[in-house]
């Protein structure tokens, strides 16, 4: 199981970011990558989230993912809480091999990859997740 646990909660999310935004899954600097608080709020995004998303991902305030709209392969309605970062949360685990396509507000869909990740304090709490988003 993938995992990441940290030792200063304080740095948890500033720390897994650079981790999996430079060394994540073929994660690149220009690969969407945004993390979430233990209620699957987001607290950060990069910038390369925007252009991904078609719209500024509003932290704090955004649930789950950085995306107006999510779809299946298949074409369905995914609503957010049902998508794999908020799997990830829910059930406490790194989700893989998943895909989705995210709608823009402008219309357009993209493809893409996503893994969610959670992270863990050192005393095994649920602390939050990242997520690094490939384009397909």
């Amino acid at each position: 199981m993938t995992q990441l646990i940290v030792t200063d909660e304080r740095l948890a999310y500033a720390a897994a970011g650079l981790a999996l935004e430079n060394h994540g899954p073929g994660a690149s600097h220009d690969a969407p990558t945004y993390m979430t608080n233990e209620e699957g709020v987001v607290v950060y995004a990069n910038d390369a989230c925007e252009p991904f998303a078609g719209r500024a991902p509003v932290l704090g305030v955004d649930r789950w993912c950085v995306t107006w709209k999510l779809y299946t392969d298949a074409g369905e309605f995914l609503p957010h809480d049902q998508c794999p970062m908020a799997v990830a949360i829910r059930e406490r685990r790194a989700v893989r091999g998943a895909s989705a396509v995210a709608e823009r507000p402008d219309g357009t869909r993209v493809p893409f990859k996503p893994f969610p990740t959670p992270i863990f304090g050192r005393d095994g709490r649920l602390v939050g997740a990242v997520n690094v988003l490939m384009p397909s």
